[in-house]
């Protein structure tokens, strides 16, 4: 992988996509979950001290999230850099048993990540150098470097 632009972002995302090659080759199906986050743990470990890295990956199986520090315009910086907010739905459906149709109840795990609360719920901001995994919808895996 090659960046094609000169952006720092796009140099650290081929620097990951070169890492993980090996990780992938040859594999007909996503590689167990916790090698996939040794592997972004390692990424992140490796370029947190280059300047602030929130980031969220995901390889189409789960989300990897890391939060660092954000920088707000004509300011120090800030903490925290990400916040995460972690819903369980449930969607009732109607009776239709009388037609000859039976419906389940839609449950739904759902986690959200932001650079700042976007409701008035209690979203909890992530610590400095937190990564979690995240999977249907849940987290899965959480570690502070």
């Amino acid at each position: 992988f090659v960046p094609v632009g000169e952006t720092d972002s796009e140099q650290a995302f081929c620097y990951f996509m070169n890492k993980l090659t090996a990780l992938w080759e040859g594999a007909s199906e996503p590689p167990p979950l916790i090698q996939r986050l040794d592997a972004f743990n390692a990424f992140v470990d490796a370029i947190r001290d280059l300047g602030s890295a929130n980031l969220i990956y995901s390889d189409s199986d789960a989300l990897f999230v890391h939060a660092h520090r954000r920088t707000e315009p004509g300011s120090e910086i800030v903490l925290p850099g990400l916040f995460v907010l972690s819903r369980n739905c449930e969607e009732n459906v109607p009776d239709l048993s009388g037609s000859g149709v039976t419906l389940e109840t839609a449950r739904q795990a759902l986690t959200l990540i932001a650079s700042v609360p976007l409701t008035g719920e209690d979203w909890r901001p992530l610590g400095e150098g937190e990564v979690l995994a995240i999977h249907d919808g849940m987290i899965v895996e959480r570690s502070v470097a």
